[in-house]
């Protein structure tokens, strides 16, 4: 059976198309291509997105952190360091006690998913892929 079909393979001569590589080759660039900017655009969607939600969770951070009162914690620290030095746990404590937390948390998450998604966005969109080969 296995020289039957060597044979049959060796008398059939089949020849590609002088330029079947080249189009392969262009095919596979444009569907590269198309992935990148779909990517890039993706990336710059959550960018904005990211983005448009700082401005609300700064507000809210602002607002939090004047009504929390850290900075009669901060004039404390400065203006009778002997009270803190006595008894600096509870003066830690109460700092960290006073930090809008969450609303920390959510601010520098948005950012950093504002930064991510920006880089990756210019690296799609610089021409790092296969094109780049060719």
């Amino acid at each position: 059976m296995e020289k039957n079909l060597q044979q049959l393979f060796q008398e059939t001569s089949l020849q590609p198309e002088s330029n079947l590589s080249v189009a392969i080759w262009q095919h596979i660039r444009m569907l590269d291509e198309r992935r990148r900017r779909l990517q890039a655009f993706f990336y710059s969607l959550a960018g904005l997105f990211s983005f448009a939600a700082l401005f609300p969770v700064i507000h809210t951070l602002s607002i939090q952190f004047s009504q929390s009162g850290l900075s009669d914690y901060l004039s404390l620290a400065f203006s009778d360091s002997s009270v803190i030095t006595t008894y600096w746990k509870e003066f830690a404590l109460s700092i960290v006690d006073a930090l809008p937390m969450t609303t920390i948390i959510l601010s520098c998450a948005l950012l950093f998913i504002f930064l991510l998604s920006v880089k990756r966005a210019v690296r799609r969109l610089s021409g790092n892929s296969l094109t780049a080969l060719a």
